[in-house]
């Protein structure tokens, strides 16, 4: 965000320069920047190479928290704008209120600079965890764009106990304006996880993630219909390495 603005403040008295400086108040998230514009004004004398100083004060305890010169020529009963860009970021100012002081040639104004906080970027998902019992599960994953737009791909894995990737689904290129939320849905089925055990869900959006638990019941062969077949002898008999019970009922009633 780019605030382009003059100084507010009433015309400072005729000084050394004879300047006056207008001024006026910038509020920005801690996350963009703000172009202050100074206003220098010359009398009829006009300024050669005159140093213009705008600090940034925290009016708490005086303490200076960023200052930015310009050398400034300006002609004779001729007005020319200063421009400073400000970034919380780059400068290192922290979130807070704070006084905007600027100088040229003795002639001094002031104006406020209020840095306002940015929500974080989110990732969170509905459940704290998460189990795959015969039939699929749906994993339902909120993202929040927080205080700017965001653009990344949404990836969901599942991983197992090795950390390796099992199951996977990525959307390409996810698009959230500043401020807004969005829920998306991604589906587990046993065939995408197809051994018993536990594993972990994890989405990851834009660099940020959130995961839980899984786990996977009843993944194993399933054994055919009917239990274990046991043979004349009442001993189990293995087919395709499966157990099941058979009565032969229809051989006894033969040999009678």
């Amino acid at each position: 965000m780019s605030l382009v603005s003059a100084f507010a403040a009433a015309p400072a008295a005729a000084a050394a320069g004879n300047v006056s400086i207008e001024a006026t108040d910038y509020v920005i998230d801690e996350t963009t920047s703000a172009d202050v514009a100074i206003n220098v004004t010359a009398d009829s004398a006009g300024i050669s190479n005159q140093t213009l100083s705008v600090a940034v004060v925290d009016p708490g305890d005086g303490t200076t928290e960023a200052t930015f010169t310009r050398d400034v020529d300006v002609s004779a009963n001729q007005t020319k704008t200063v421009t400073i860009n400000v970034s919380p970021e780059q400068h290192g100012i922290a979130v807070g209120e704070y006084t905007l002081e600027a100088n040229i040639d003795g002639v001094t104004t002031s104006s406020t600079l209020t840095v306002n906080a940015v929500a974080d970027q989110s990732v969170s998902l509905d459940q704290s965890e998460y189990t795959v019992n015969g039939s699929e599960t749906t994993v339902n994953a909120t993202l929040g764009a927080g205080g700017q737009d965001r653009v990344g791909p949404v990836e969901f894995v599942v991983l197992n106990d090795s950390g390796d990737v099992v199951h996977s689904e990525v959307m390409e290129n996810y698009t959230l304006s500043a401020s807004t939320t969005a829920t998306e849905s991604f589906t587990i089925a046993p065939a995408d996880v197809p051994d018993s055990g536990n594993y972990t869900v994890e989405v990851v959006y834009a660099g940020v993630s959130t995961s839980a638990p899984l786990t996977v019941e009843g993944s194993e062969d399933a054994p055919v219909a009917g239990g274990v077949i046991e043979d004349a002898a009442g001993d189990p008999v293995t087919i395709g390495g499966v157990l099941v019970v058979v009565l032969l009922i229809a051989l006894a009633a033969r040999a009678e």
